[in-house]
């Protein structure tokens, strides 16, 4: 394959510091179509990162998920994107993560450090001249997603060190597991440290998983994703913007974005429903866009509470509350007036029994009967407005001197002919 340089500044063919060239290909298969990046895995060994970084940088520069097959060691990102923007974002990843800011040279490691007050740091140390400087974590998702990746690592790596082990043979070398995985660190390039005074290391929750949870059963990707969004809210962070966006982005990566709705429905509906469509409103407004199943889905949420909770059952099992509920999502433009017409046309026992969930739409009946209503009324007056004569032109004109003067354009009617019928006989009034 092709050599490049790693920095795309030198343009000496005989530089030291090379790396592969990408190499996409493009498959449609089922009327999808995905962007298959060949030797990603090739290209963040050429520059001592994981591909889990470059990955991860080139979904967020995309805003679209990037997976990952593992018996074949590639990355795919769903769509077709050309070979040479791809090219393009990986050397800004180089720019910001590889280069050394001081003397541009490529051997540069990434470690992370926890003070005493829990203040997370990334630092890049370059091998070559000894230049250290710190990453802003809060500039960019990429260099938070560092930190705890690394902090998870540094904590499983402790907590698998404290497990005893027994060594079956004599022969056998034992090895720290702990050394174990900072030694791969270093060879990535990558080094995890703690602050020195702090003696406690505790697991740090990534709330980023990596890509093997797509090998996993639907059931199972929703149940990490309701996982998440309970800590969310437990942390009281289900309002924040960045927190919405990290939950559109986890739902999209999983590939639950229909499934979403429901499950965040199911987490943080209360007896005081209408209270909490108040509260949660971005999140479901982001998550609904667009998404007529996830929509649907969000609806269904309301049946599995009645058929699930009986509290909220005696609370909001009634014609007034459901008509209540049903015009909240409606105002607020969560769920659109089609969604509610193909939810109401057939009930379901997914979600609770049968019995239930056709009484749940028999209360609906006259919310969705001004549903049609409103439609029909709006459509009347929309003809009306278009059969109605044009009104009259006025334009205003201002003359020195003159004050303000007023024409007003005649209107074009039809013209009126003068004439009369009489015993049979067509009389020109203006000739008599």
């Amino acid at each position: 394959m092709t050599m490049i340089n790693i920095d795309r500044r030198k343009l000496d063919p005989f530089d030291r510091y090379t790396m592969h060239r990408l190499v996409v290909e493009v498959e449609c298969r089922r009327n999808c179509m995905k962007t298959i990046l060949i030797n990603l895995s090739a290209i963040a060994k050429d520059v001592y990162r994981p591909p889990i970084y470059l990955a991860q940088f080139i979904c967020y520069k995309l805003s679209a998920p990037v997976k990952q097959n593992k018996k074949q060691d590639r990355y795919f990102v769903n769509g077709t994107h050309d070979c040479e923007k791809l090219q393009n974002f990986i050397y800004d990843f180089i720019d910001r993560y590889v280069i050394c800011s001081k003397c541009d040279n490529p051997e540069t490691k990434l470690s992370v450090n926890k003070d005493q007050q829990g203040d997370v740091a990334v630092h890049q140390s370059c091998n070559a001249c000894g230049h250290s400087r710190t990453m802003d974590r809060k500039a960019d998702r990429l260099t938070q997603y560092i930190a705890r990746h690394l902090l998870n690592a540094k904590a499983k790596g402790e907590a698998s060190s404290g497990i005893k082990k027994t060594n079956r043979s004599k022969s056998k070398k034992h090895i720290d597991p702990v050394n174990a995985t900072e030694s791969i660190g270093e060879a990535n390039g990558i080094s995890t440290s703690t602050y020195s005074g702090d003696d406690s290391s505790s697991p740090i929750d990534d709330d980023w998983s990596d890509d093997s949870d797509l090998d996993k059963q639907l059931a199972e990707r929703c149940d990490q994703y309701g996982r998440l969004v309970e800590k969310k809210k437990t942390d009281q962070k289900l309002n924040d913007i960045e927190t919405v966006r990290d939950l559109l982005a986890e739902a999209e990566r999983l590939e639950i974005m229909e499934q979403a709705p429901f499950i965040v429905g199911q987490c943080v509906f209360t007896e005081n429903i209408l209270k909490d469509i108040d509260d949660y409103k971005l999140l479901f407004t982001k998550l609904c866009t667009k998404n007529a199943k996830g929509q649907k889905y969000l609806l269904h949420a309301i049946e599995a509470l009645i058929g699930e909770h009986e509290e909220i059952r005696k609370k909001i099992f009634n014609k007034k509350t459901m008509s209540k509920i049903l015009l909240k999502f409606y105002d607020e433009d969560i769920i659109e007036e089609d969604t509610f017409y193909t939810w109401h046309e057939k009930a379901s026992k997914r979600f609770t029994d049968k019995n239930t969930a056709k009484e749940i739409r028999e209360m609906a009946n006259e919310f969705v009967q001004w549903l049609r209503t409103a439609e029909e009324s709006s459509d009347e007056e929309d003809d009306d407005d278009d059969n109605k004569l044009p009104e009259p032109q006025i334009s205003f004109t201002h003359t020195a001197g003159s004050g303000i003067e007023v024409k007003v354009e005649p209107v074009n009617k039809p013209p009126v002919e003068n004439k009369i019928e009489y015993n049979g006989e067509i009389i020109d009034v203006d000739n008599i």
